[in-house]
């Protein structure tokens, strides 16, 4: 493969775009029909995003400030891709014990199924008792998935090595660090934000609530002393329900405004 065909940027990533569209058609039938699946290539067509070369020149190139984001992107997904495409037979044989029938089922009728069916049954089990005999089943066909499990693991512990990492998840660790910061940085933005309007506004707030307090706090004394009633007003001679509403709700609302304000000065 020549350099010019790697170093179209968009072109490859066009490519990659459709790559994960096949293996994500492809392994969507994989469980449901493995031998006819098996037989299939994922990567027909745009075999080149799987390719350790594409990545090793994406790599060795040297983008145009324009072209950074899109190049490191696609350093993380034929790094992604390249994980996929030696990992195909692994998944082949993962669906292929997952069908088979080795996990025996003591139910009302004895019989073999496989470590997939048995998990779905395990899940719509009605009864206890029922639910344990689907778990014995699974048990059963689960050494050989362990296996696999295993054999799959190191395989993609040895390809992130050949590519340079010391573990598959350090390939993806730089985006994450990249969203982590950007998270951050806009969090810290908030708070800057939120603080600037809290330093201008609080004091401001404060006074006139404090204000008001003052002028509804004999009005509350008042309303309680004179025993309202939630049907008629006053029982006897006080304020009238609008008023010693509004005078409960602020005194109320008082307590709360002052403890978001407490909060603010408390982060300040």
């Amino acid at each position: 493969m020549g350099d010019s065909d790697v170093l179209d940027l968009r072109s490859l990533d066009r490519d990659v775009a459709r790559a994960v569209g096949q293996v994500e058609e492809w392994r969507s039938g994989l469980n449901d029909d493995p031998g006819t699946r098996s037989q299939e290539d994922p990567f027909d067509g745009v075999r080149r995003v799987s390719a350790k070369s594409t990545r090793d020149a994406l790599l060795a190139y040297e983008p145009s400030d324009s072209e950074r984001l899109l190049r490191d992107s696609l350093l993380r997904w034929t790094a992604a891709l390249v994980q996929t495409r030696i990992g195909l037979a692994d998944d082949v044989a993962f669906a292929l014990e997952a069908n088979a029938p080795r996990g025996r089922f003591e139910g009302e009728e004895t019989k073999l199924v496989s470590w997939r069916e048995a998990w779905r049954r395990l899940v719509a089990a009605r009864t206890v008792a029922e639910t344990r005999l689907w778990l014995d089943a699974a048990g059963d066909a689960a050494p050989s998935i362990a296996a696999l499990n295993r054999t799959r693991a190191s395989r993609r512990l040895e390809v992130a090595r050949r590519l340079g990492a010391p573990h598959p998840w350090a390939l993806l660790l730089s985006a994450l660090r990249l969203r982590a910061t950007i998270t951050a940085k806009a969090l810290a933005d908030i708070i800057h934000i939120l603080r600037a309007i809290s330093a201008r506004a609080a004091h401001a707030l404060v006074m006139a609530a404090r204000a008001e307090l003052r002028s509804a706090g004999p009005r509350v004394v008042e309303f309680a002393r004179t025993r309202w009633s939630p049907f008629g007003g006053d029982r006897r001679r006080g304020m009238p329900f609008g008023r010693s509403l509004v005078a409960g709700l602020l005194f109320t609302s008082g307590f709360w405004f002052g403890l978001v304000v407490g909060l603010t000065v408390m982060i300040r």
